[in-house]
């Protein structure tokens, strides 16, 4: 070092370059000689004054390298700080075709190049001198897509606050198949970064964060979100959406899906949006029968007071899943003809659901007729659902409805032996000898399941035993 002092005091051109067009600076820089950039940048100015030294600052060599960019590839730390506070530029791009040589990069893309999770702690300081934050590094990474993707929280802070949506590339449109920063920041898990960039969001100026053709802005975005389980991200998705389409298909699976993952807040949102609660999803189920599944009173409450129509299957899968609340909700604004009377009565007795039983029979007018025999309880069900629905979601319900559907409540609580339900029924009028389509009464059914409590209290309401066939 003495050496070199000795050599400037004495004229020696420290912006002169090689054969190779480096430079004194440039090798101090790659090397971490600190003094030494600082004693040549000193020099520079003392004889070339600051244009002079601003030539030094941003020459290039044969690899189209300046110094800066020859310290960020070191990792020199000091020295890639005290060349920005010396002026460097750091939105010069590096020579290179993309073929033969790495791409055209400024001094960030080089280092977000060779970085990935761990990165440097001039890292900010970079950043907050660069410009050119569009610029993709060899990789093909912006530098917020970068950030976004090794979870770079407070450098994408520090680009947050002094650049523009526009300025970060967040309003430019992603090539076929690839991700916005957002997406990426929610794949990858990094919650702080997500819900930084999702503050972005304002519906005076959205951030376009999706706008491939024929898509709404965040769409993309909205369905990640929803996907990897964040739900303070989706519904900020969902309240600044522009423009919103509530009939757009996207929309409706994520009213599916919210529903399913017992979103209310999100759910609330979409329904305040006009977003149809009518529609089914691909697998043919209701946002409905949905909540009814779920267990979701809230939901479900929003739903019906947007207009949810589906409610006979809701009826039956809460009655069937012991869901009361559900059932009791459902209840209240379905219309009660005698055929869904008779069949939710079937469906309570059969599953031995006594609370809903009781409900159900409550609203029973005697000149219904739900006591007597009528139309097997798979073909009422298979009326008001799409083909397949229940035998899908509940194959138990279907199964037991398949092979034991005396369609008439009192036959259907005998056949399962259910007690409690045969002496309400009994005690709500129920014909003690009714029978089934194959000519058989209670009493048999009491004798075939081989119930005598059942037995004894048929007997006693009046059932005969001398009107049975064989």
């Amino acid at each position: 070092f003495e050496c070199i002092v000795l050599l400037a005091r004495h004229g020696a051109d420290a912006s002169r370059p090689d054969e190779h067009g480096s430079t004194a600076l440039m090798s101090a820089a790659k090397r971490g000689h600190l003094r030494l950039v600082n004693l040549v940048l000193q020099q520079a100015r003392e004889h070339a004054g600051e244009a002079g030294l601003k030539r030094l600052l941003d020459i290039r060599d044969d690899h189209g390298m300046t110094a800066l960019m020859h310290a960020v590839r070191s990792f020199v730390s000091g020295c890639v700080i005290q060349l920005l506070r010396w002026g460097a530029d750091a939105d010069i791009l590096s020579d290179g075709d993309g073929v033969t040589s790495p791409p055209p990069m400024t001094a960030l893309g080089i280092l977000t190049s060779q970085c990935r999770r761990s990165a440097p702690d001039f890292l900010n300081a970079l950043v907050g001198k660069t410009g050119r934050l569009t610029v993709p590094d060899e990789d093909g990474n912006t530098f917020m897509l970068w950030a976004a993707k090794y979870g770079h929280t407070e450098a994408a802070r520090r680009a947050l606050a002094k650049n523009t949506p526009e300025q970060l590339g967040l309003l430019e449109e992603p090539g076929e198949g690839l991700h916005s920063p957002l997406e990426l920041a929610i794949m990858c898990r990094h919650h702080e970064l997500a819900t930084m960039l999702v503050s972005l969001w304002d519906r005076e100026k959205p951030v376009a964060d999706m706008a491939r053709k024929g898509e709404y802005i965040g769409l993309a975005a909205l369905g990640k979100a929803i996907e990897y389980d964040w739900e303070d991200v989706a519904l900020k998705m969902i309240e600044n959406i522009t423009p919103f389409d509530p009939d757009c298909e996207e929309v409706q699976e994520a009213l599916f899906a919210c529903t399913e993952k017992k979103w209310t807040n999100c759910v609330i949102t979409l329904l305040s949006k006009d977003v149809n609660p009518n529609r089914v999803s691909k697998r043919g189920e209701s946002t409905t029968l949905s909540a009814c599944k779920a267990n979701q009173v809230t939901i479900l409450q929003a739903l019906i007071e947007h207009g949810a129509r589906d409610l006979e299957p809701a009826c039956f899968v809460s009655i069937y899943v012991g869901h009361f609340e559900c059932f009791r909700l459902v209840w209240a604004h379905v219309e009660r003809s005698a055929e869904l009377l008779r069949t939710c009565a079937c469906i309570a007795a059969l599953t031995n659901s006594f609370t809903a039983l009781k409900v159900v029979m409550e609203s029973v007018q005697p000149e219904m007729g739900v006591h007597a025999y009528g139309p097997k309880i798979r073909q009422i069900i298979k009326r008001w659902c799409a083909p397949g629905v229940i035998h899908r979601l509940f194959p138990t319900l279907y199964r037991e409805i398949e092979e034991e559907d005396p369609s008439v409540p009192l036959l259907c609580a005998v056949a399962k032996a259910n007690f409690k339900c045969v002496s309400y029924l009994l005690e709500q009028k129920a014909d003690p000898l009714v029978v089934d389509d194959s000519g058989l009464s209670a009493i048999t059914w009491a004798c075939t399941v081989g119930n005598l409590d059942i037995a004894k209290i048929l007997l006693k309401c009046g059932a005969s035993v001398s009107l049975e066939p064989g």
